[in-house]
């Protein structure tokens, strides 16, 4: 095996789909230097795109007077409804039924103070989207056996439909009505309701909304609240300001754009590789890459039959390449889609070599362009959760192309590579190193297993690696545990208790590094009531033979139990550390700040970002927020899935300095409102994101 040299590399550091390095030249990666921090940048302050439906509301939680027009403060341009009536919570009996609790709540028109039984109704002010009815009763967490209602009027200067975007963290029966019509209704048990994109069609004037929410089936989500945001529902009427260009595109992705001079480099679904020109957001070119590509002469000549149905097929995906470049693209007929096409390629081919043709059965969370690409300047290099790796330069020539060889995983591959002194490294379930000139092998061994486990979802990992300078060697660290020396691919031991802070807990999210610490989430220590909550810096000194012995600096565990979550308390983002503090972000936009010099928390707060993340939906609604927060200048901007960003000053104290909200309704299925699971970059005063079915351009004109 030829062994790495010690020249200077290009890093790249991805969290869940994210990564970063440092060049020469500038940012070239979502996250900048590799710290998520664009010091020169200066983007606006300014900007977005709205539903004029959604702008013009009004949403109040007092009952309306006759012919009253809402009050200044009850305006909801950014469609979170934060004033309520909540009436709760209500004992429900082991076997009783919720719906039994308030009969005929939906033709309700309730008011502050109003009795209902032997409960009244009280008024709530909401600082995000989320009744956290834990809070607001005062209750525990892991209680179970309680019901709730919440009621707000709306009021629509205009009337016509919007889109409610619903989530319930109510384990049991959930409901909403609009003006008395049932709108949504689950299953009576039920541990995770699946929620949804729900059309409100209101009338002219004032509107009535009702939501039952419930929690009679687990405690141990230890969580209970109604989530729910408005969007414009199929409309164009968009209210835009501060963006200079958009491009529709054809196909969804969720990595972040690279940037590679004047271009800007991307994925979509789910093998291909986009470029686009910086000035003008302009598609100019698309190159897709299938398991056909990867076919032998050998499988061909055993199959021929199969080929007579294949080569059309493939053929079609090459003709695509060049009929999705045309703007604004047209949605095709569904036979006639990349997607479809797809589909019935590997339907097909997998008959024909299931083991080396199984990557469709990895389906992941974010699709398979969860992995971002990266770039030295000269070439892209993309990889794909369905282990296709391809090298293109920079005006689409292929200049190499691989099969990683990997086995069907849970939640699927979502890890970037890292590309350092001229080898592209892929952690999937094998550690693999290829000579970035021309893809060839230069080390596959197995997957890190900590302890002998099996490969399983517990020793699978997201996030990306970080490389550590150990004396004069240099060390690969992924978020699973593993240290690898770059000299010779070999895997070093250590500790087994520091393991337990460096190792399985929290895979997801990738380290950050800066001045040679490594800043890793997933603490374990006595206030940590869930291996999620928790923040480990440390440093590496040079290894003894093949043990490395990590110095822990700090170990802050935090506590997670008593905020709002969905299914876990998980963190997909990537963490900022800047001025000694470090701020992460969770799925549900639970933002937690520590101090890493003294140690200790300094606050936390669930942020106003409309989360939606339905379980078990479709697409690539599931990733919640796992965009990375970013330090452009001298201000953060933290992005929920649903378009608002968030800008804030860092500092020990929270500090907003604009809400900001990018709008745009996407018909890839099921439809909804365009999903941003990646960070954006920044270049002087523009900043480029990548949604998952548009391309933005953020800045002055």
């Amino acid at each position: 095996m030829s062994s790495f040299n010690n020249t200077r590399f290009v890093l790249l550091l991805l969290a869940l789909c994210g990564s970063a390095f440092a060049a020469e030249t500038g940012p070239n990666g979502w996250r900048g230097d590799g710290t998520g921090k664009y010091p020169t940048a200066n983007p606006p302050l300014d900007w977005g795109r709205v539903a004029k439906s959604v702008k013009e509301l009004s949403a109040q939680a007092r009952k309306p007077k006759d012919g009253a027009l809402p009050a200044k403060e009850a305006a909801i341009p950014d469609g979170v409804i934060r004033q309520w009536l909540v009436l709760g919570p209500f004992m429900i009996a082991e076997g009783a039924s919720a719906d039994d609790l308030l009969p005929s709540a939906e033709t309700l028109s309730p008011d502050e103070n109003e009795k209902a039984g032997e409960l009244a109704w009280k008024s709530v002010t909401l600082e995000t989207s989320c009744i956290d009815l834990c809070a607001i009763f005062n209750v525990p967490p892991e209680k179970k056996g309680m019901a709730a209602y919440a009621h707000t009027y709306i009021y629509s200067p205009s009337g016509g439909p919007v889109a409610y975007q619903l989530m319930f963290q109510g384990q049991g029966t959930n409901r909403a009505w609009l003006n008395g019509a049932a709108l949504f209704s689950s299953p009576k048990n039920i541990d995770i309701p699946q929620g949804g994109r729900l059309v409100l069609n209101l009338l002219k004037g004032w509107n009535h909304l009702m939501i039952l929410n419930t929690k009679t089936v687990n405690n141990y989500r230890k969580t209970w609240w109604t989530n729910g945001s408005l969007y414009g529902e199929k409309t164009n009427d968009y209210e835009m300001r501060g963006i200079v260009w958009t491009t529709p595109l054809p196909s969804p992705g969720a990595s972040a754009p690279v940037m590679m001079g004047d271009r800007l480099f991307f994925t979509a679904e789910t093998g291909v590789v986009v470029c686009a020109n910086k000035a003008d957001g302009k598609l100019l070119w698309m190159h897709g890459l299938t398991c056909y590509d990867f076919v032998t002469d050998e499988e061909r000549k055993a199959n021929a039959d199969a080929f007579k149905e294949l080569d059309p097929l493939a053929a079609k995906l090459k003709e695509i390449d060049k009929v999705e470049l045309v703007t604004p693209f047209k949605i095709p007929n569904w036979p006639d889609t990349r997607a479809c096409i797809e589909t019935q390629m590997i339907q097909k081919i997998s008959k024909i070599a299931p083991k080396k043709y199984n990557s469709m059965a990895s389906y992941c969370e974010a699709g398979y362009t969860a992995c971002n690409p990266v770039t030295d300047g000269r070439f892209v290099y993309a990889l794909f959760g369905t282990g296709i790796v391809a090298c293109y330069d920079r005006d689409g020539n292929l200049q190499w192309k691989r099969l990683l060889n990997h086995d069907p995983v849970e939640h699927g591959y979502t890890t970037s590579p890292v590309l350092v002194d001229g080898k592209l490294v892929v952690y999937f379930n094998n550690f693999t190193v290829l000579n970035a000139k021309n893809g060839e092998v230069i080390l596959e061994r197995p997957h890190y297993l900590p302890s002998g486990k099996p490969y399983t979802w517990y020793t699978h990992m997201h996030g990306t690696g970080v490389v550590l300078q150990a004396g004069n060697e240099r060390v690969l660290y992924y978020p699973n545990g593993e240290f690898v020396r770059l000299s010779d691919g070999k895997t070093l031991t250590y500790d087994e208790k520091k393991f337990s802070m460096l190792g399985p807990l929290n895979r997801c999210a990738t380290p950050v590094l800066e001045n040679g610490v490594a800043y890793k989430l997933g603490s374990v220590g006595p206030l940590s009531s869930n291996s999620f909550g928790g923040a480990v810096a440390f440093k590496l000194a040079a290894p003894q033979g093949d043990k490395i012995d990590p110095e822990i600096i700090r170990d802050v565990p935090f506590n997670l139990d008593n905020h709002p979550y969905y299914y876990d308390p998980a963190t997909m983002a990537s963490p900022l550390v800047h001025d000694g503090l470090l701020y992460t972000l969770d799925d549900f936009g639970l933002l937690t700040v520590v101090d890493m010099v003294k140690g200790e928390v300094l606050y936390q707060r669930l942020l106003d970002l409309e989360i939606f993340m339905p379980y078990n939906q479709a697409g690539l609604l599931k990733g919640g927020a796992s965009a990375s927060p970013a330090l452009a200048g001298k201000y953060m901007y933290i992005w929920g899935n649903q378009g608002t960003c968030l800008v804030l000053e860092p500092g020990r104290t929270y500090k907003q300095v604009a809400k900001l909200r990018l709008e745009c309704f996407t018909n890839f299925w099921p439809a909804h409102q365009d999903v941003i699971m990646s960070a954006p970059i920044f270049e002087g005063d523009r900043m480029y994101l990548h949604a998952e079915s548009t391309l933005y351009c953020i800045g002055p004109k």
